[in-house]
């Protein structure tokens, strides 16, 4: 007999459940499905989730406005709005997979048997900061590309500042590689480097850049507090350089190294210098470009020392030097 029902339309919020032939699918386990309007294409065999749309798959999580399944080729396409009814609320696409940041993008494409997929305009986030990027797609469970990326800690939709890059691979409790990469504020270059890491361990030490907070005062004026890198070789030993740099104030570097070594000693270097404005200079005067010509300089060296003996002695040593002066 032939088959006459080409579509099937059910509305009013509903559900539905696709389970796979375990002998000849690729997909892992049943996928669930909901949405306000649900649209079966019999002959393509395919399924059109429209409004509010939810698919849940293993261990991954999807919500968007609207959601093709093409259950032959096990491709899933995801939209932010529906072309079915204009009252839908518009859902950026957002997938959430275990142990990964939710990704949030305008479309998305996932294989649901190879757990591929691609996001465009994405934007997902990785310990303090948030990443953005023209596509976003991942290698495997591990690993993500971007192209086109930003990286910063602000959380404005238009930040204060960013690093910028071409490439950036992100690596899953690992680190973030990015090259060529640039540093802006307020979208105005800064400085530019041939690559860039950013660590990516939660709650582990990490080699990376650090990311600066931004701010303006009447004292200070426009700054950025913290840009750095910090470096951890080993467990040993762990190194610290950041800058500080405000446009009524000046520029201010510190260099921080600890080292330690358990249940034998521990300790700290603590380097600073401060390249301020002299209190001569008037607020209306100060120019970061002729910083040089009217500088107070002042340094600060600090040394700190703990050691266990023997007989549960313990020997401690805090010393610092401290300079002020004009140039």
């Amino acid at each position: 007999m032939k088959n006459d029902i080409d579509k099937i339309i059910i509305s009013g919020g509903s559900r539905g459940e696709y389970k796979p032939d375990t002998i000849s699918s690729n997909i892992e386990g049943p996928i669930l499905y909901s949405s306000e309007i649900i649209k079966y294409n019999v002959n393509q065999e395919e399924t059109d989730l429209h409004g509010d749309a939810k698919i849940d798959y293993t261990n991954m999580n999807l919500d968007a406005g609207y959601i093709n399944v093409n259950w032959v080729t096990n491709i899933l396409e995801a939209k932010a709005q529906s072309n079915l009814d204009s009252t839908f609320n518009i859902l950026n696409p957002t997938i959430v997979e275990d142990g990964r940041d939710p990704m949030v993008g305008n479309e998305m494409v996932y294989n649901l048997s190879s757990k591929k997929g691609s996001v465009i305009k994405g934007r997902t986030s990785a310990e303090d900061g948030f990443y953005t990027g023209s596509q976003i797609r991942n290698q495997d469970k591990e690993t993500i590309f971007i192209d086109n990326s930003t990286y910063t800690t602000c959380d404005l939709e238009n930040p204060h500042f960013h690093f910028a890059s071409n490439k950036m691979k992100m690596i899953n409790d690992d680190k973030v590689i990015a090259k060529p990469i640039t540093f802006y504020i307020n979208n105005i270059p800064i400085i530019g480097l041939p690559f860039g890491i950013f660590p990516h361990k939660g709650g582990r030490r990490q080699s990376g850049w650090i990311m600066p907070g931004y701010g303006e005062s009447s004292y200070r004026g426009q700054f950025i507090d913290g840009l750095g890198y910090y470096w951890a070789p080993n467990e040993f030993w762990d190194s610290k350089l950041t800058t500080s740099l405000a446009d009524r104030q000046g520029l201010t570097i510190r260099l921080t190294n600890n080292y330690r070594k358990r249940y034998a000693f521990s300790g700290g270097l603590h380097l600073e210098t401060k390249q301020h404005f002299s209190s001569s200079v008037s607020a209306q005067d100060r120019d970061l470009l002729k910083l040089s010509d009217n500088v107070k300089s002042d340094y600060v060296f600090r040394w700190n020392h703990n050691q266990v003996m023997r007989n549960d002695q313990t020997f401690r040593v805090n010393g610092q030097y401290y300079s002020s002066g004009g140039l």
